[in-house]
């Protein structure tokens, strides 16, 4: 499948990296740029959809493997994504540490030939 937007730089929140595992975090952006909103109430995925024709903000959110509550955010002028934990699973820190050093989004495959970066990158 052809991603439907580009994901820009993109980010993980410092609490999201200590407690989402790795493979859940990149399976959650190749959904993301699939158009594949997750767990969004029906209402969030039409206004999702509706972002993808206005060029305005778009928001998914998924579970880890452990449960864990997590939102993936595209911002509206699509320079930057962003990954971090629900508010429901306890306080967010709203600094953010670059995930994948350049993710065009032109290829859903280039999430995977990252993922050894990213391993090498940050400590989850």
């Amino acid at each position: 499948m052809k991603p439907k937007f580009h994901l820009g730089d993109t980010f993980i929140t410092p609490n999201a990296a200590d407690n989402i595992d790795p493979a859940d975090a990149l399976a959650a952006l190749d959904r993301h740029i699939l158009g594949d909103w997750g767990e969004c109430s029906r209402d969030e995925c039409d206004e999702n959809e509706q972002a993808l024709r206005d060029g305005t903000r778009l928001r998914s959110i998924y579970r880890s493997k452990t449960g864990l509550r997590f939102q993936v955010v595209t911002e509206l002028d699509r320079s930057t994504t962003t990954i971090r934990l629900m508010p429901a699973n306890g306080r967010e820190d709203p600094m953010e540490i670059p995930l994948v050093e350049k993710y065009t989004g032109d290829d859903v495959n280039e999430i995977i030939e990252c993922d050894a970066r990213l391993m090498g990158r940050l400590t989850f």
